[in-house]
């Protein structure tokens, strides 16, 4: 029989094929579709695995809601809540599969943003107290659930509880419980690509503060003794009233000069933006001991290195 693979195949229609090329095009086609509906689970899988905890180890009362928020910034408020939510919508598997009692009485499952307006930490502390009076109705998983009802293997079953269907319904949940068993067992590899770690320099002479800053990367050093990075979005001219950022409610703030608008990435400042001072006393830009309020921007040239340890450079990049 002639061996044919996709890459033959993509420019012919499936009705120019021989019989025995067509049945070999859609086992290979029902074999790719199984692997990457299998890969698929164990992505969600990992995820749920991930933000699953036990209900005792995170606040699940408005009271607890509000002592582990009383001492954060918006920012991290936001942050926390967010997390209230992943835990029951991702790590209970609630958004995909909710608990039989609630279907369609509650949805735990709240959007970040709706029509360009991000979801205020008001909405959503609202949203998660609602949300902890339903969830006592139900019985909180003790483990990550094995997300089995996603399994589609390609196979198509017709008719109701035959001998084929219960035999595929076994095979899902066999599959499902090895899904769980790989992701758990010590040493698991995930599937997501990895992240790329970064070695940034920085410039050396202080900058202006300008809209040449615009796109340019900042490291500013917080009150909890840290440094952490984000994207310069505006420069305040000292004239526009700017639009409340996330988290943030009001009509808008007029910022002064030297007044930058942050978005940062992932190294603890998750979704979140900030406008911050960018103090002009040389003692604050790039010192050996930093404080508060320090800052420095990374240079037009950026190194950075991948999880091999290789390192590669970004030229001409912001």
């Amino acid at each position: 029989m002639y061996m044919i693979t996709h890459d033959q195949v993509w420019y012919r229609s499936e009705h120019d094929l021989t019989k025995d090329q067509q049945e070999l095009y859609t086992q290979l086609t029902r074999s790719e579709k199984a692997r990457a509906s299998l890969e698929a689970v164990e992505l969600e899988y990992e995820q749920r695995v991930r933000y699953h905890k036990p209900r005792n180890k995170i606040p699940t009362t408005a009271t607890q809601l509000d002592n582990s928020a009383a001492q954060l910034n918006n920012n991290a408020k936001c942050a926390l809540y967010k997390d209230q939510v992943r835990y029951r919508t991702i790590g209970n598997g609630w958004r995909k599969e909710p608990p039989a009692k609630l279907k369609g009485v509650f949805d735990f499952h709240i959007a970040w943003s709706c029509k360009g307006q991000d979801t205020t930490n008001a909405q959503l502390r609202t949203h998660i107290v609602a949300m902890y009076q339903h969830e006592k109705k139900v019985e909180w998983p003790e483990d990550a659930p094995i997300p089995s009802s996603l399994i589609n293997t390609g196979q198509f079953v017709l008719g109701t509880m035959t001998s084929d269907r219960v035999s595929h319904e076994e095979d899902m949940a066999e599959m499902g419980v090895a899904i769980a068993a790989k992701v758990n067992q010590p040493g698991y590899v995930s599937l997501r690509p990895k992240k790329v770690s970064r070695t940034r320099t920085w410039q050396h002479a202080i900058p202006a503060v300008n809209q040449s800053l615009v796109g340019r990367v900042i490291s500013y050093y917080f009150d909890d003794s840290k440094w952490y990075e984000g994207e310069v979005q505006q420069v305040s001219d000292g004239l526009t009233v700017y639009q409340p950022l996330h988290g943030e409610e009001g009509r808008g703030t007029k910022h002064k000069v030297r007044w930058v608008h942050l978005k940062f990435d992932d190294q603890g400042y998750a979704d979140s933006e900030l406008w911050v001072h960018l103090r002009a006393r040389a003692k604050f830009y790039n010192p050996e001991t930093p404080e508060p309020g320090s800052w420095k921007v990374g240079d037009v040239d950026a190194a950075v290195s991948d999880d091999s340890g290789d390192s590669m450079l970004l030229v001409g990049s912001k």
